[in-house]
């Protein structure tokens, strides 16, 4: 595995960012069209990750590909701190080093072309 996969599988991960924002704003939302609309767009792009991530395994070993999906938790405080949905925290970014650091230790042999 290489780079070009780590970038393959993070793009699962931001369809999955992306159809957690469309559904935060989703049941935020007061006007029901506008809800439906949402939640539909949402339907639709979790479709559309279930088949590119049934290509991925296709392509790719799950224990090589499944790890990388951990950067998903990072991501999302990310945007959560851009929304003002929650507040920063030490304990939290030292949380999602954390989490940044174990994809890096499992996925070590894989970022050197070896698999």
């Amino acid at each position: 595995m290489n780079f070009k996969t780590f970038l393959l599988v993070t793009l699962s991960v931001l369809l999955n960012i992306i159809v957690s924002v469309i559904m935060d704003y989703a049941a935020k939302n007061s006007i029901l069209i506008i809800t439906f609309l949402l939640v539909s767009m949402a339907i639709f792009l979790s479709f559309i990750r279930f088949i590119y991530w049934g290509w991925l395994l296709k392509k790719y070993d799950l224990s090589h590909i499944y790890p990388i999906t951990a950067v998903f938790f990072p991501m999302i405080y990310l945007i959560a701190i851009i929304n003002n949905d929650v507040d920063f925290s030490i304990e939290k970014t030292f949380a999602i080093i954390l989490i940044i650091f174990g994809v890096i230790v499992v996925q070590k042999d894989n970022y050197a072309g070896n698999s």
